[in-house]
């Protein structure tokens, strides 16, 4: 699956439960959700498949809650991160922690999912970044992205660049599952989000018409070694 966010998405009821999940949990540490979770966390509890005998690794997971949010629908979620200070926050169960940074990742240990949220466009070799992840998949398993695509062409990834992104699973061991939905229906910019009632922690930063983004999230399986 390769799935561009629509506003759409959140007059599903399975969205909107798992929206509140996470707004409610960060509520109680005292946060606001960033912008792009208000689509990604939903998105990827609903589409990940996941079971209480998932182990998980996190790429990138350890300056947000989603690993305390996943903690109860899996055996075991495991976080990768270059910080491991950033993973204070986790009160509700102790993860077990790999300090690598994602550039530079060398891991033996295979996981039956592995997930990166809103990490890969913050890497400027992300092409490698995403090959060494579906390394860490085992076979039947899943890797699950998701990607901010800057409209404005700023970041390592916008839109154009899409065809690069199915390129590499055209070509590794692991294929995309479900529906492709490359068509931009809805951009993510501060009037929009606004408008659709998500709240934007860091508002006054963003300016609109300036800022634009969209966001991808990708389900693929491992089909072999």
């Amino acid at each position: 699956m390769l799935q561009l966010a629509k506003f759409k998405h959140f007059d599903d009821d399975i969205f909107k439960k798992y929206q509140k999940e996470a707004n409610d949990y960060y509520k109680y540490r005292g946060q606001e959700l960033n912008w792009c979770r208000h689509w990604e966390y939903p998105w990827v509890l609903k589409y990940g498949q996941f079971s209480k005998n998932d182990t998980v690794l996190d790429a990138g997971g350890g300056y947000n809650y989603f690993p305390c949010i996943l903690s109860s629908r899996v055996k075991e979620v495991v976080v990768l991160d270059k910080n491991p200070i950033s993973l204070n926050h986790c009160v509700s169960f102790t993860p077990r922690f790999i300090c690598q940074n994602l550039e530079d990742l060398c891991l033996t240990e295979q996981f039956d999912k592995v997930i990166s949220i809103s990490v890969i466009e913050h890497i400027d070799k992300w092409e490698e970044a995403i090959k060494k992840l579906i390394k860490c998949v085992k076979v039947k398993g899943l890797l699950i992205l998701t990607i901010n695509v800057d409209l404005n062409n700023k970041r390592p990834i916008f839109y154009s660049q899409i065809s690069k992104i199915l390129s590499i699973f055209n070509k590794q061991s692991i294929k995309l599952i479900g529906h492709t939905d490359i068509d931009i229906n809805d951009e993510f910019t501060k009037e929009k989000c606004i408008e659709n009632n998500i709240i934007l922690p860091d508002l006054d930063k963003v300016r609109i018409g300036e800022e634009r983004y969209t966001i991808i999230g990708i389900i693929a399986q491992k089909e072999y070694e």
